[in-house]
């Protein structure tokens, strides 16, 4: 497919022929106004939906491959979360091993 096969202005241009089929479809009964939107934001929710089709199709036929796509501040909230958590974690194990050697002392 041209998806798997990278010829990214092939899948861009099909992406944009079917979605003309499927807008019909998902506007079916709404206003003609209601669902404007601008080119470019239709352009990022575009591109949007091809990468995760495309990181889906890398995760599912590779091993290892792991794909985040979130915002450098969100990424940021996160890893600062991670990093409490195993801190907490890691304390917890520590004051386990203490306990279960001084169990272990005559």
């Amino acid at each position: 497919s041209h998806l798997t096969q990278e010829k990214w202005k092939e899948v861009w241009r099909l992406w944009r022929e079917c979605r003309g089929l499927w807008d019909s479809v998902y506007t079916l009964g709404c206003e003609s106004n209601s669902l404007t939107w601008s080119q470019q934001h239709q352009d990022t929710e575009d591109l949007t939906h091809i990468l995760n089709i495309y990181c889906r199709h890398l995760a599912d036929t590779r091993e290892g491959i792991f794909v985040m796509t979130v915002s450098s501040v969100d990424l940021g909230s996160v890893c600062a979360s991670l990093m409490d958590i195993s801190l907490q974690l890691l304390a917890s194990v520590k004051s386990l091993e203490r306990s279960l050697s001084q169990k272990q002392q005559p």
